[in-house]
């Protein structure tokens, strides 16, 4: 019976080291695996809602350049109106040197999210301002990611213009964010990472800098680690189920692999016991 025992537990151990170690591999592999794969969402998720904003931005722009062109104001205005911009009074001595249409961040002035487009008409200029809602309804769109995941644009002076996120505060202006993906956004770089939040929790993010000419802002998606983790969680349980399942399985292997080796030896030595005893 110590036999048969000893060989059981030198097979199950041997069976159950394998087990753990390919079951910790696997672990591994497939969090990174996630990881990757949310990342990679959030980075199309982020390309997608930039090209929207530069899209929306530029479309006025030549808009207004149009109008521009024909030489009428009223239909300078009446266009301007369309765009839901309001005129802002200013001094005719600016248009000397504006050449063509262009944009102008005015949020630290206004202390609320501000663009303006100055728009140079003979020898005078125009400034149509707007509170870009639209930029905002972009960010707040739904995604398959997860209700966790939020995009935000942050200006060269690090507070925040817009975002999709819950904040502390009613105004996303009165919020700075210098963490790195924003960092590197303003410097145009784009990626994709595992960092920090401005709140300093470990997130998946993916950055990149809106591309308007005169204008420096990150637009940075980001999403909570504990998606991964709570993924990870649930297939680490289904894991421990299949683990349990096998480890059921290889003991009861060992111990038929073992029994059948006991008997042999058993067999054997009866046979050895006999003729022994013939002699």
């Amino acid at each position: 019976m110590r036999t048969l025992y000893k060989f059981t537990l030198s097979f199950f151990s041997l069976g159950l080291s394998i087990i753990i170690v390919v079951s910790a591999v696997f672990y591994v592999q497939i969090k990174s695996a996630n990881s990757e794969r949310i990342l990679e969402k959030l980075s199309s998720l982020n390309m997608l809602k930039k090209n929207a904003i530069e899209i929306a931005i530029y479309d006025k722009i030549e808009k207004l350049d149009e109008a521009r062109a024909i030489g009428d104001s009223v239909e300078l205005f009446k266009v301007a109106n369309i765009l839901n911009l309001k005129p802002l009074p200013v001094n005719d001595s600016i248009g000397r040197r504006v050449f063509s249409v262009k944009l102008m961040d005015l949020s630290v002035k206004f202390n609320e999210f501000t663009l303006a487009y100055i728009v140079p008409f003979r020898k005078k200029v125009f400034i149509f301002t707007e509170k870009p809602l639209y930029i905002q309804n972009y960010l707040l769109e739904n995604t398959a990611i997860g209700a966790e995941e939020k995009t935000y644009i942050v200006g060269p002076d690090f507070r925040m213009r817009a975002t999709s996120g819950e904040l502390n505060v009613k105004n996303p202006m009165d919020v700075f964010v210098q963490n790195e993906s924003v960092k590197l956004a303003i410097t145009a770089q784009n990626g994709q990472k595992m960092t920090k939040d401005r709140d300093g929790n470990i997130v998946l993010s993916a950055y990149n800098k809106i591309k308007i000419k005169g204008m420096q802002w990150a637009i940075v998606s980001e999403a909570g680690e504990d998606q991964v983790v709570q993924s990870i969680i649930d297939f680490r349980n289904k894991l421990i189920g299949f683990d349990l399942i096998f480890i059921a399985l290889v003991y009861f292997i060992s111990y038929l692999i073992s029994k059948k080796i006991v008997n042999a030896i058993r067999a054997k030595r009866e046979r050895m016991k006999l003729a022994a005893e013939k002699k």
